[in-house]
């Protein structure tokens, strides 16, 4: 149940990473100075090169301190003494590369973390973690010492053998407890989770926990690049054809992580043999989720996707905008003003002098009027969506068509608009419907491409080589509804498919309305991290 002891393995090196930053805050310890400084038994060992730098204690947070990537050695570390980790350095340990040149995931890293905070705080590391950590957040049934964890409480850990499940042994923490030997509940976890998340909070909310919620969002961000694997791919196409993305950024402790599923989210996943764990803290959906495994085969990724998809079916994934800042909801003001009838003494007063002298900018008054004369009459709707307290953008409806503006304002005290980029929608024409349907009509099975349509000299095998590649990916379709046109004339249409929806783009010959080009794309949401 919630209070059921489990080993969370490597999420352990969020919380080394608290301890010592803790520490930092307290003014006992700086980042970047020399680890031996606190650690006096690396002052001996020998860097990477004669021209490398000494390890810092920013570097063994960071992953970066260019011991060897030793993922699966770490497991079997536990139980070593400190003189055997001392014995280690003492016989100069290998390296990969020099500080802070490459992320590479060492376990023996946050061994050394470990024995620094013991070294500044004055006591055993666990002792500190319990006084500091756990107990300021109400973690009572967290811990280290193995021999203290009620046995009846603690979830048995499991590896396959065949059809049977066999119980893996408990091992014991040593000196390599700070990289991944913490004991905890679900119900602690997410009190931990939750922490995190609050770091999130509005400005003003009340401190609560062992550190600032300024020292939280600095773990959280990333500071060094990496890969899942040694040749990982960042973007791959999976088996069902669906796209995967995996690019991350190791922080202080922490990943922080973009896939298609989400961006910038907060995390670390821990294996021991038995035991399989992971945290994820999501920011921007106001949403933290802990998992914890006793049979090991867990994806911790697909997991995670299937929970995500779950939360966004039922509309609790994605959360409501922010209210935009009074700077946005001028800007947002002022354009609407524009569209009425444009004011270059509004223009003046509202638009930042120094950006108008860039070329690429000076035909912002013939847009405007351009989209005046086109549009017709035009009012916003809603309010202006912010991507920031300084970027937003917002949408008007028109008589004939719609504009999307996407405004970026200055840093001045009272901001003024800097940047102003407008999209415009335009309705589509009788013509270009009739053409979307004969496009459509093709994708039915053995359908031939529709070449009577094409324009002038335009070779149709590439279209029909594209339209094969279409129909295997979504199957048969039928037009569902006109979108618009784009700046460029080109009408969009969205598509019912048998396997999801499309967007249909259509590029046509301005003098015949025939088809030049078409292109067919998963409907996009603005801001998604991954489209195709």
């Amino acid at each position: 149940d919630g209070d059921t002891l489990v080993r969370i393995a490597s999420i352990t090196k969020t919380i080394t990473s608290l301890a010592v930053l803790k520490l930092r805050d307290q003014g006992k310890l700086v980042l970047d100075v020399p680890a031996a400084t606190y650690f006096p038994a690396l002052s001996s060992v020998p860097g990477f090169a004669d021209d490398s730098p000494p390890i810092t204690v920013r570097h063994l947070l960071t992953m970066t301190s260019g011991l060897p990537y030793d993922n699966d050695w770490g497991p079997v570390t536990f139980g070593l003494s400190d003189a055997e980790l001392r014995h280690l350095l003492a016989g100069g340990p290998s390296f990969a590369s020099g500080p802070g040149e490459k992320y590479r995931y060492s376990n023996l890293g946050f061994a050394l973390l470990g024995e620094i905070v013991e070294g500044v705080a004055g006591m055993p590391f666990a002792e500190f973690v319990a006084r500091e950590i756990f107990k300021p957040l109400g973690m009572n049934s967290s811990g280290f010492v193995t021999g203290a964890i009620p046995r009846e409480q603690l979830a048995t850990g499991y590896y396959k053998d065949g059809d049977r499940f066999v119980a893996e042994p408990v091992e014991p923490d040593g000196v390599f407890a700070p990289a991944g030997g913490a004991y905890t509940s679900l119900n602690d976890l997410t009190r931990y989770a939750a922490y995190h998340l609050a770091a999130y909070s509005p400005p003003g909310s009340a401190e609560t926990g062992p550190v600032r919620r300024s020292t939280l969002r600095e773990m959280h961000a990333g500071q060094a690049w990496g890969r899942w694997g040694t040749d990982a791919p960042v973007v791959r196409r999976r088996p069902d054809g669906t796209m995967a993305l995996s690019a991350f950024s190791y922080g202080l402790g922490w990943i922080q992580h973009t896939s298609c599923v989400a961006e910038g989210v907060i995390e670390h996943s821990g294996f021991e043999p038995g035991y399989l764990s992971m945290l994820r803290v999501l920011p921007a959906q106001g949403l933290a989720l802990v998992i914890a495994s006793t049979s090991g085969n867990l994806s911790n990724e697909q997991t995670f996707e299937r929970v995500a998809n779950l939360l966004r079916e039922h509309e609790v994934f994605e959360r409501a905008p922010a209210a935009p800042s009074p700077g946005l909801s001028a800007a947002r003001d002022t354009v609407v003003k524009l569209l009425g009838g444009y004011d270059a003494d509004l223009v003046a007063k509202r638009f930042d002098p120094l950006t108008q002298r860039y070329s690429y900018v000076r035909n912002f008054r013939t847009d405007m009027e351009a989209a005046i004369r086109e549009h017709g009459k035009c009012q916003a709707e809603g309010n202006i969506i912010p991507m920031s307290a300084t970027h937003g953008r917002f949408r008007v409806a028109c008589e004939r068509g719609a504009i999307e503006f996407v405004v970026f304002l200055t840093p001045h005290p009272t901001p003024l608009i800097q940047m102003l980029e407008l999209s415009r929608e335009m309705p589509v024409s009788e013509k270009d419907v009739a053409m979307a349907g004969n496009i459509s009509a093709s994708f039915a099975a053995n359908a031939k491409f529709p070449a009577k349509f094409l324009a002038p000299n335009v070779d149709p095998k590439p279209l029909e080589k594209r339209l094969a590649q279409l129909r295997a990916t979504y199957g048969e379709c039928s037009l569902e509804k006109p979108l618009w046109k784009n700046g460029k004339g080109e009408p969009l249409f969205r598509l019912r498919c048998s396997d999801g929806a499309m967007n249909l783009r259509l590029r046509l010959d301005p003098k015949t309305s025939l088809l030049v080009d078409f292109f067919g794309v998963k409907p996009r949401d603005y801001g998604a991290v991954c489209a195709e």
